[in-house]
């Protein structure tokens, strides 16, 4: 979906299948190969829906799902949204933002909506709180801050070492879906948002605490 042919396309999947820390959640019945699948899923058809307006936004629908298997996935909505309304046309030779597609967007947010929001009263009603009932004991502890250039050095640490490969080629893809903006191959920018705003968002809930990782680092995974 992002424009991948041939080797490199081989590759990402080769990388994904050896990525052990998968396996291993997977075994352990922990919630991150659900997660993954629901967000890749859902990336794949944003992709899709981005490039032909016309499509239902289905994609919002599965990160909806994926809320409810981790909260990241929340940020994951809210980025998307924003990468639907930041489309970009080339005429003559410079780029122009188009017209956000509205009614798709604002349909896609109530499909998401119609699975994030019966969670919501539930915890609401067990806790006094619509956030996931761990939040506390996750980042409730510490009042947010700014972002601390030694817990992203961290959170990259965390990255190299379950995917070394991925890791070293991501500016190089990031670069690469800025560079396609506007043009025929135009994918737009969520796969690059989501993998720099979630530790930028998980900086900032540690404030000057304990950064923020899960056990083994897996909600980076």
């Amino acid at each position: 979906e992002l424009g991948l042919r041939g080797v490199l396309a081989g590759l990402a999947a080769a990388l994904a299948a050896m990525t052990g820390v998968l396996v291993w959640s997977a075994l352990s019945g922990m919630e991150v190969p659900l997660f993954a699948a629901l967000a890749t899923w859902g990336m794949a058809l944003h992709v899709r829906e981005r490039r032909e307006a016309a499509r239902p936004p289905l994609s919002f629908a599965l990160f909806g799902l994926a809320v409810l298997a981790r909260p990241e996935g929340l940020l994951l909505i809210v980025l998307a949204m924003f990468d639907r309304l930041l489309v970009l046309r080339r005429e003559g030779g410079e780029l122009r933002i188009a017209s956000p597609p509205w009614r798709t967007l604002l349909a896609g947010v109530a499909l998401a909506a119609i699975v994030v929001v019966p969670a919501m009263f539930v915890y609401q009603a067990l806790a006094g709180s619509p956030l996931p009932t761990t939040f506390d004991t996750k980042a409730g502890y510490t009042i947010p801050g700014m972002p601390r250039g030694r817990y992203l050095f961290e959170v990259i640490g965390v990255l190299a070492a379950t995917q070394p490969v991925a890791t070293l080629l991501a500016p190089a893809g990031v670069l690469a879906l800025l560079a396609r903006l506007g043009g025929d191959e135009d994918r737009g920018l969520l796969p690059a948002l989501w993998v720099v705003g979630l530790p930028l968002a998980y900086d900032v809930l540690s404030g000057k605490g304990r950064g923020i990782f899960g056990n083994f680092g897996r909600y980076f995974y």
